[in-house]
């Protein structure tokens, strides 16, 4: 069952700095630019419950099913497919910054202490999108608690040549 989640996310740490050029927190849109999109899945290989992204997610969210029970987002992705665009994946909420009770509406994590904790930048491809099916095999943690739209475009090809294998 898919979700959508319209609000507002392992490459060396000097090119994080390179496609940083997004003003905060995502790029505007161009009028007919495609939007980025990011889904996350539970499972690996694509399976499980999934949540289409379409910008940064300073929380993952909570859901309420059906039968009222309560499915938390926070540490369950297994896997991921980028539609397009960049993002960097976080472990911890509110893109590794102190968590505190500020609503979310009013959070302004420019202003907030970071936290020790890793990220990781994923994209899609000049030839579309970028499946990773399983996220530990590809060196990324499976405990994201956060998402941010980096850029609505993808990296340059060139830029896969920097990734530690």
């Amino acid at each position: 069952m898919k979700r959508k989640l319209l609000f507002g996310g392992s490459f060396l740490a000097f090119l994080a700095a390179l496609i940083a050029v997004a003003s905060w927190p995502s790029a505007p849109q161009a009028t007919g630019q495609a939007a980025a999109e990011l889904v996350i899945y539970t499972g690996e290989n694509f399976t499980g419950r999934s949540l289409i992204v379409q910008g940064t997610v300073l929380d993952l969210p909570v859901e309420i099913d059906p039968d009222e029970s309560l499915f938390n987002w926070n540490d369950q992705v297994k896997s991921v497919v980028v539609r397009s665009g960049t993002w960097r994946l976080y472990e911890h909420g509110r893109l590794n910054t102190k968590l505190d009770d500020t609503e979310l509406e009013e959070l302004d994590v420019r202003t907030k202490e970071p936290i020790l904790g890793w990220s990781a930048v994923v994209s899609a491809t000049s030839a579309g999108e970028r499946r990773i099916a399983n996220l530990a095999d590809a060196g990324i943690g499976t405990g994201i608690s956060s998402i941010e739209l980096v850029s609505a475009t993808a990296l340059p090809d060139w830029s896969e040549s920097l990734r530690g294998k």
